[in-house]
């Protein structure tokens, strides 16, 4: 394990053993209930907090925005939100399922007569053992999906073969452990999950281990603990079909870690999409995540696609960064980047048009914080796979507590065009802001910079009077940046915290006596035995 991380793994209840692998010491609660879940939309809430400007889930908060949200059995509903409600640090809304009839079964001969003959509201539970999965095409519905779980979470082990969804509707499963070097397959489904289990690939032949494919849409992969990791392959692939990216696919409260990166391409925890992919509309949300020990090529998260959501999760001790790739029209916010002395750790980086990046905070990493990258080629031109020409991007509210903040430019040739930065708190050594020869109309609005700055322009050169609680800074009473941000951002409602923005201050953080609904997330907050 490494030294920087001792004090880390305290914080987060959890035992480690050799070469800082996670062991299952401390996981011992069972959740027995057969469940499926409500969660947040694109711009709305999660478990009932105050949207983004968005729709919320079924019987929880929002106001106005773009109607984009989650039906009950975790798929996406399009439907606007009103109201309010309450929450906690990232806590699904899971909701008991109602089992029309229990199958119950302790052999890979049972399992695949039980597949075979389900019926929507079907359980089907896997007592402790080993199982070989059959294909499953089976037909669920809203009111009642089928549920293929373990009687005992990571009881029912995988050892031999793949787990193929093929063709289905409304079925879950939940509760494996897989060990074996077979993979995980959703083609063709709608809303389908693969929930509550412990992926520890024997990934020696490389390959994706959960891919969600073909005209697939309204998917979740939820609530997984997956690693460690030796060989090539991304942990959960989104793909689709010739033309289109599978969409409204969900992946939240999974744990990723111990990713040990030998080189090459192909090593991410999240790839959603491809470079063939970069133009269609994913309407993906990659929500509530921990990375942890996450040494990737660089990307963690790599997306490859466009209009999707990215959104409070925390990456820890990795050397790797959250990517916008390829694609238009991405929002990253309310996530959290922490090196913990990781040396290469890494920020967010940028590529592509009209992304919102906001209520993000990075401390501490070994590159800039946020890097607009210079592109190769316009949206029009080059190749699929080139990096792509920043237009419109907009950093907005962000804290960052690092050597190097926000770089506009750099790398190829082609400059960020039109970029909006405005009401950022950049902490650190520096330079904390600076742009690339041949940058274009970039926008500086009410930015506090502590330190060394190469912009001048929209600055506020001042002591943001950071106050660090447990492993973050935020500002603290009589901080120059407590209701300073006067220019209004519609979309902007709420802080990285989910705390309403009212007379709204600097940073990524609000002064405000409201319940915090999100935060920096710890072990207990996701994978298989979370709430």
């Amino acid at each position: 394990m490494r030294a920087s991380a001792l004090t880390l793994w305290s914080l987060l209840l959890v035992s480690a053993c050799g070469g800082g692998e996670i062991s299952e010491a401390g996981r011992s609660r069972d959740p027995q209930t057969t469940i499926v879940s409500s969660s947040s939309g694109v711009g709305g809430s999660q478990a009932g907090g105050a949207g983004q400007g968005g729709a919320s889930i079924a019987g929880s908060s929002g106001s106005g925005g773009e109607g984009h949200g989650y039906d009950a059995s975790g798929g996406w509903s399009g439907l606007d939100g009103a109201g309010s409600g309450s929450g906690g640090n990232g806590a699904s809304v899971d909701t008991p399922v109602t089992c029309l009839r229990t199958v119950q079964v302790s052999n890979a001969a049972d399992l695949t007569q039980a597949t075979s003959n389900a019926k929507p509201g079907d359980c089907v539970v896997l007592a402790d053992g080993n199982y070989t999965f059959p294909v499953i095409r089976a037909q669920g519905t809203e009111a009642s999906p089928i549920v293929i779980r373990a009687a005992n979470t990571s009881q029912a082990t995988v050892t031999t073969g793949n787990l193929v969804l093929q063709g289905a509707a409304y079925v879950q499963v939940q509760g494996l452990t897989w060990s074996g070097s077979g993979t995980i397959h959703l083609v063709d489904c709608d809303h389908c999950r693969f929930s509550r289990s412990r992926v520890q690939r024997n990934d020696r032949d490389g390959e994706e281990w959960v891919t969600v494919e073909g005209t697939s849409k309204n998917c979740r992969i939820d609530h997984n603990d997956f690693g460690p990791q030796s060989h090539t392959g991304n942990m959960v692939q989104l793909s689709g079909t010739d033309t289109q990216v599978v969409q409204y696919t969900r992946i939240d409260h999974n744990f990723f870690h111990d990713v040990h990166y030998t080189g090459g391409n192909g090593w991410e925890c999240i790839r959603a999409g491809l470079s063939s992919y970069s133009f269609s509309s994913a309407h993906s949300i990659i929500e509530q995540n921990f990375f942890f020990h996450a040494a990737n090529d660089p990307e963690v998260i790599s997306i490859k696609s466009s209009d999707n959501v990215v959104r409070n999760n925390t990456m820890r001790a990795s050397a790797g960064q959250f990517s916008l790739r390829h694609g238009n029209r991405n929002m990253m916010y309310g996530n959290y980047i922490l090196g913990d002395g990781v040396g290469n750790a890494q920020g967010i980086r940028v590529c592509g048009s009209d992304h919102k990046l906001f209520n993000n905070y990075v401390q501490e990493v070994g590159s800039p914080a946020i890097y607009l990258e210079g592109g190769e080629s316009i949206d029009t031109s080059g190749q699929l796979t080139d990096h792509k020409q920043v237009y419109r991007a907009m950093l907005l509210f962000n804290t960052i507590v690092n050597g190097e903040g926000i770089v506009v430019g750099g790398s190829h040739s082609r400059q960020p065009v039109d970029c909006t930065i405005a009401y950022n708190v950049l902490q650190g050594s520096g330079p904390l802001l600076s742009e690339a020869s041949g940058t274009q109309n970039t926008t500086y609005v009410g930015n506090i910079v502590n330190g060394r700055t190469s912009i001048t322009r929209g600055t506020i050169m001042v002591d943001p009077k950071l106050v660090k609680t447990g492993d973050v800074f935020s500002i603290g009473s009589g901080s120059p940046a407590i209701d300073a941000a006067t220019q209004p951002f519609t979309f902007v409602t709420d802080d990285i915290e989910g705390k309403p923005r009212v007379a709204p201050d600097i940073g990524a953080n609000e002064i405000s006596s409201a319940p915090a609904m999100f935060g920096l997330l710890k072990l207990t907050d996701v994978g298989p035995m979370a709430p």
